[in-house]
Parts: structure tokens; sequence; C-alpha cells
């Protein structure tokens, strides 16, 4: 079977539950060698790294709420050793 998706990494094909190659095709597509017959192909795409992405993103997020919150902290002192 030849998909008309791009054969990035990260895909993984299983047939009836067991792991199968995912091949690049012509043009970059991916291509799957299923039996012939009745069978249930699933074809998962997992990029690489979302996680660590996702993760730092996360990190980044902690840090930016902790800056915003110390800058506001610094100016209500100053507003208030001012009056």
């Amino acid at each position: 079977i030849a998909l008309a998706r791009l054969a990035w990494p990260g895909y993984t094909a299983t047939v009836d539950g067991r792991a199968i190659e995912v091949q690049d095709g012509p043009a970059g597509l991916v291509v799957l060698d299923v039996p012939a017959g009745e069978h249930t192909l699933e074809l998962v795409y997992d990029p690489p790294g979302l996680r660590l992405g996702m993760a730092a993103a996360g990190l980044a997020a902690l840090v930016v709420i902790a800056q915003s919150l110390l800058a506001a902290r610094s100016v209500w002192l100053t507003v208030s050793a001012e009056r």
C-alpha cells in the first residue's frame, strides 16, 4: 500500500497488532507491505522530539511567570516605599 503521506521519521505501523516496516516509496511517500486478505492496519505518527519540545515550552512558561511575578513585586515595593 502506498499512502499519500510524506515518509518523515516517526511513523510506526501495525497489521493486526504486529509491527511492520514503514518504507520510503516513490517521491518519498509511505509504503507498507500488507498481506493479502482482510486486516486491520494502524499507522501512527509520533513526531520525534515532541515530548522534549513540550517540556521545554512548559519550563519556559514557568520562567516567564516567575519573572513576571518578580517584576510586579519589584514595582509594588518601589511604589510602597515612595508613599
